[in-house]
Formats: C-alpha cells, structure tokens, sequence
C-alpha cells in the first residue's frame, strides 16, 4: 500500500464540497488505486471476491517536509450497481476516537460481514455498495489500522480528501 503525501489544509465546508465534487463520474484505475486492490480475504468464497471492486490502504496526513508518519487508513468498495458510473460516492467514518470505520464495512453497511462464529465472510444482501460506492476511512488517528508516530491527534480533512483522490486512483 502506498502512502499519499498531504496538500494544504482547507476548512472542513470545503472537504464536503471536495466530496461533493468526486461525485459521479468516469472510473478510471490507475497505478495508485491497483496498488490498494483488494484481491483476496480469508474466509471470503473468491467468486464474491472477484465480484468487488475494493481498495484498502493508507493516505498520509504529514506536511511535506515532516519525517513523521499520520496515516490514515481507508476501504474503499465501488458500487456494485450497473449504473456505477453515475452513483454517487459516500464518505463513511464511524468516529472516534475508539470507533473503527470498519465497523461500518463490517457490521452496517458494507458489502461483507463476518458470518457466525467468525470462521468466514459472507455476502451482505442489504450493502449500500448496491446504489453508491462508499469509503470506510479509520480516523482519527490511533483509531483502528490509522497509525502514527506522532502524539497529535489528525482527523480527516481536506489533506486526506486530496490525497485519496489524487489523479491515479480516477476520481476526479
């Protein structure tokens, strides 16, 4: 997985008119977003698998220049939809601190839960993945696999909004 460098800071109101702003569009996979691909999980029958298109790994936070490493942690599933080109992206953060993003992937309303016992994955029949495309993202920092060896507490922000969506991975 490859870490993204950080931007300038903007205010939170214009990380929700980036979001905005990645909303439907072509899907292009560049370099970038095949190095998060997720192409197995243990447990999951490899023709669902296959079926997803979902990328997992670390945007950073760091300033240029800072030696620090803020990363924060994302799944990103698309839509499974015929029309996925034009549904819409959703931005998923459960909170925190203490409250995993991947809670929502696993227990609400990502394509996969953990069946009974734990043992294997199956296939959630009611995944918002029908009609939207959505990021899981783990923040703050500290917060499930977001890490960082810096004390300062990072959160997302215009920076990681960037960072995710930076040109290879083909929102635009």
């Amino acid at each position: 997985m490859r870490r993204a460098t950080k931007r300038a800071a903007a205010p939170p109101l214009l990380a929700l008119l980036a979001v905005s702003a990645l909303l439907p569009g072509a899907r292009a996979h560049g370099p970038a977003a095949e190095a998060d691909r997720v192409t197995y999980l243990p447990g999951l029958d490899q023709t669902i698998a296959d079926s997803l298109d979902q990328f997992a790994g670390f945007v950073s936070l760091a300033e240029t220049g800072d030696a620090s490493r803020k990363d924060i942690f994302y799944w990103f599933v698309e839509s499974e939809s015929p029309t996925r080109a034009t549904d819409p992206l959703v931005l998923w953060t459960n909170g925190g601190p203490g409250c995993s993003g991947l809670l929502g992937f696993l227990s609400e309303n990502g394509p996969l839960f953990p069946a009974e016992g734990g043992v294997r994955m199956d296939k959630n029949p009611y995944s918002w993945t029908s009609a939207a495309s959505i990021i899981f993202v783990e923040q703050p920092l500290f917060v499930g696999f977001s890490i960082s060896d810096d004390l300062v507490i990072g959160s997302v922000s215009w920076g990681w909004v960037c960072g995710w969506g930076e040109g290879a991975r083909g929102w635009s």
